[in-house]
């Protein structure tokens, strides 16, 4: 998985904001669905190497230099612009952050990626004073503020992030995730561009103009962004699941029942699971029905 924090779950009934599985924020380090709200496909914290522990399978290493260590982009997952630190005022763009940053930044992934988010902004806060040039801190401050349901607060830590790197996705998408929390869906959806063309790979925002478009009932773009979605991540489990609840209501049921088991098998313990069997459930019993509709084949003379 792409690492990404995922926003608080928003239910959605009647509203735009009526899909099950939040938007992915993708920003960096994971927790639960750190994909985007509660889940954002996101929590940008990722440790610089060397420093602290190794970063979980689905987080995605930040490139930055500290004065001891530094850190190569994690090729595992996908891909995320370098982090690229400056100094205050020399436009030295290879100055390492401060040791006493990267000790912060450091603690305050691993207080993130284990849920202690209020400490975890302490620590990306200490960062920041140490060094104000470490975007990352502000974006993984932006994905905590968002799962806080802070709109405004993460708004500005992810505006932070961008004024020092411009052109990093996972903070695009973050920043996208936000604004449409917000109920600015146009807005939203240019951020969530602006990520793909930083990073045409980027799965999470795919993830999110999905459900955007399924907010609206765009079912035809709402599957051809899922689509991209897992064609560049394949073991998006959150994206065939909202692929095949489409594909239900319109009626398409073996392909329905074929991707919401994929949804299952990809997260057996994924928040949608319960949801996804209530549907296989409704599609076997309308295949039983159909059975007993069908008359018998004829006899041969």
């Amino acid at each position: 998985m792409e690492n990404s924090l995922l926003l608080p779950e928003k239910k959605q009934k009647n509203s735009r904001f009526g899909v099950r599985r939040q938007i992915a924020i993708v920003l960096g380090l994971t927790i639960g669905f750190l994909h985007s709200f509660s889940s954002p496909y996101t929590a940008e914290a990722s440790f610089f190497k060397g420093q602290s522990k190794s970063i979980d399978d689905d987080a995605q290493v930040n490139t930055a230099k500290s004065s001891t260590a530094e850190t190569k982009a994690d090729q595992t997952s996908e891909p995320d612009s370098q982090a690229t630190p400056v100094s205050k005022g020399s436009g030295n763009k290879n100055m390492p952050y401060a040791d006493e940053a990267v000790k912060h930044y450091n603690h305050g992934v691993e207080l993130h990626q284990a849920g202690f988010l209020n400490q975890a902004v302490g620590e990306y806060k200490e960062a920041i004073a140490a060094d104000n040039r470490m975007e990352e801190a502000f974006s993984n401050l932006g994905i905590i503020y968002a799962a806080q349901h802070n709109y405004p607060k993460a708004k500005e830590a992810f505006e932070e992030a961008l004024r020092l790197s411009p052109n990093r996705p996972t903070t695009l998408n973050g920043l996208g995730t936000v604004i449409y929390a917000q109920d600015q869906i146009p807005q939203a959806m240019e951020k969530w561009k602006e990520a793909l063309a930083a990073d045409p790979k980027f799965a999470s925002a795919y993830y999110n103009m999905g459900n955007a478009y399924e907010g609206q009932k765009n079912y035809d773009q709402a599957k051809a962004s899922y689509l991209q979605a897992i064609g560049v991540m394949p073991n998006m489990a959150d994206a065939y699941f909202r692929l095949g609840n489409i594909l239900s209501k319109e009626h398409h049921l073996p392909q329905s029942e074929l991707l919401l088991n994929k949804a299952i098998e990809l997260s057996p313990d994924g928040e949608f699971v319960r949801e996804a069997k209530h549907s296989l459930n409704i599609i076997e019993s309308r295949f039983e029905k159909n059975k007993v509709k069908s008359p018998p084949p004829r006899k041969k003379q």
